[in-house]
């Protein structure tokens, strides 16, 4: 293995040149940005056409969920009634009860973008079991320092 540099992002080697092209956190919003009328109707159904402007989508029968599809806010969004609001991935995770990484993974597929694998938002795996005597029966590695500054 001294041939293999040590690789941080627990990319395997033989897939470093497909880890280039994941999608970056910036570019998965700029995407749902650009369809975010798209995506409001698809999580939250059609708009009140009474409340809603060229600018700005209204949901509910008293418009308490806006979606700003024009102008300096596009992509941005309020829930009146519960206080919440954010970007369209906020959107994502807050309607389907999803956290990051699912929602993450949701946008992707539903934007129509390939499986990439694991990104850096993937859960850690766990921690090696313990025997009954508390140690661990994997090895332990330690971090020396050079893990802070990564």
């Amino acid at each position: 293995m001294q041939g293999d540099p040590l690789d941080f992002n627990g990319t395997p080697p033989g897939s470093r040149a497909h880890a280039a092209t994941r999608m970056s956190v910036a570019q998965l919003a700029n995407m749902l940005e650009d369809r975010i009328a798209d995506l409001a109707r698809e999580l939250l159904g059609e708009p009140n056409r009474e409340l809603s402007s060229a600018q700005t989508l209204r949901f509910g029968t008293k418009g308490s969920v806006a979606m700003e599809i024009d102008g300096a806010n596009k992509g941005r969004w309020y829930d009146h009634e519960h206080g919440a609001g954010g970007a369209g991935l906020e959107l994502i995770g807050y309607h389907l009860g999803l956290d990051d990484k699912a929602a993450w993974d949701w946008a992707r597929s539903w934007l129509g973008e390939p499986d990439a694998g694991p990104s850096w938002t993937a859960t850690p795996p766990a921690p090696p079991a313990r025997s009954a005597s508390g140690s661990s029966s994997a090895r332990t590695w330690r971090c020396r320092g050079a893990c802070a500054r990564i």
